[in-house]
């Protein structure tokens, strides 16, 4: 109750606040701070109500942001969009320190994900152009996004070294796949050198990330207490504003950087320990600012006449092949050395925080280049992606393992 009471104070607060960057030096501040705090009521809220706390944090978000009261806009305030960026790195950078390289045993796991994220591609676009009857300039740039795989809001729902390792490998499949479809789809065309910088991009923030992350090791940044925390910091934030500069990708980035460090094990243990307290808070940030971006209103008004064919499309395929599949297939061997069971492979299916990126923070028109023939279906479609895959489909994939097991404190959902 006490909780319920303050998100009405805060949003009391919202509904008088002037609108982000339009007003005084001080509004982009104010926004930023109301949605900090609405972020972390909400997360109570959602705890008490045994959901994840990223449902909470975005739910903040759709209030505050561009879906509610429009008093924090993330992708119109230069000062928060790096805000956001700087948040981004430092979550893909702790998703790629808590990274856990399997032995030879675990690594064949690798070709299988491989295989279903190619499958997920085919399935899907092969439904939307025979039963949504569209054409294959748009099948195909809808399979690409539906294989993604989301390793940065799987982190936060379960603490399976496992799991992250399988959406990590079905991530990067992914993105190679949709790289092909880019450079595919604009082969010969006049678009041809956009598209295949958009379609570097990420690999390219990749490279940016190990070189960054090696350097800062050799420089010896990370294994002393006294300069990791403060030499991350400054150096992400200006990592940030290069990122913005040069449209590149902050989720990679800082996911290269961690997995770099992981590798060298003695720094990553000084700095895991370090920035733990912090963990949480990186989160809080970048997706509550996740959902403060969205338009649901405005993208989803009027929706496409395929729109909800193709996402039912969507979530028949990834169900079968990242629920269904899994829980059959996985071997129960494994559960010797990994907490992965059948049941937490529902898990595997959000996909939304890659694809948030993908789309929003870059600001180079991704979406244009992946589809000349409906930009805005595919808008649509990352829309109802981010809310099915942030907000709903955490719920569920909590209530339905509790289906399956009792809760227990190691093995809870955060």
């Amino acid at each position: 109750m006490r909780n319920f009471a303050v998100c009405c104070l805060l949003l009391a607060l919202a509904a008088l606040a002037p609108v982000s960057g339009e007003g005084g030096r001080f509004d982009v501040a104010w926004g930023l701070g109301l949605l900090m705090l609405l972020a972390y009521a909400a997360q109570q809220i959602a705890a008490g109500l045994r959901l994840p706390a990223l449902v909470g944090w975005i739910a903040a978000g759709l209030v505050l942001g561009q879906s509610g009261l429009k008093a924090v806009r993330p992708t119109a305030v230069d000062s928060l969009h790096l805000v956001l960026l700087f948040a981004a790195i430092w979550v893909g950078f702790q998703v790629g320190l808590g990274l856990v390289f399997p032995g030879p045993r675990r690594r064949r796991l690798a070709g299988v994900v491989a295989l279903s994220t190619a499958v997920a591609f085919l399935l899907t676009s092969v439904g939307v152009n025979a039963l949504g009857e569209q054409p294959w300039s748009l099948a195909l740039p809808v399979g690409a996004l539906t294989c993604l795989w989301g390793p940065c809001i799987l982190s936060f729902l379960s603490d399976d070294d496992e799991l992250k390792f399988i959406s990590v490998i079905g991530a990067g499949t992914a993105l190679i796949i949709l790289t092909g479809t880019v450079v595919l789809l604009h082969r010969g065309g006049p678009s041809f050198g956009p598209a295949v910088w958009t379609a570097a991009s990420p690999w390219v923030s990749l490279a940016a990330g190990l070189g960054v992350a090696e350097l800062l090791w050799r420089l010896g940044i990370f294994s002393r207490r006294s300069t990791a925390v403060a030499g991350s910091v400054g150096t992400f934030l200006l990592i940030a504003a290069v990122l913005g500069e040069f449209r590149l990708y902050a989720l990679p980035f800082g996911f290269a950087c961690g997995a770099l460090l992981s590798w060298h094990e003695g720094s990553s243990d000084t700095l895991r320990h370090l920035i733990e307290p912090a963990r949480p808070m990186a989160a809080m940030v970048f997706f509550a600012l996740l959902g403060a971006s969205l338009d649901v209103g405005g993208a989803l008004s009027p929706p496409h006449p395929s729109l909800y064919l193709i996402v039912l499309i969507q979530l028949f395929v990834l169900i079968l092949l990242r629920g269904v599949g899994p829980a059959v297939w996985f071997p129960l061997s494994a559960a010797e050395d990994s907490k992965f069971a059948r049941y937490t492979s529902w898990l595997l299916l959000p996909g939304g925080a890659v694809l948030f990126e993908l789309v929003y923070l870059p600001r180079a028109g991704a979406l244009s280049l992946l589809s000349d023939f409906s930009e805005r279906l595919l808008y649509q479609l990352v829309v109802l992606d981010l809310l099915l895959y942030g907000l709903v489909f955490p719920a569920v994939a909590n209530g339905v393992m509790k289906l399956f097991r009792a809760p227990s404190p190691d093995d809870a959902v955060a």
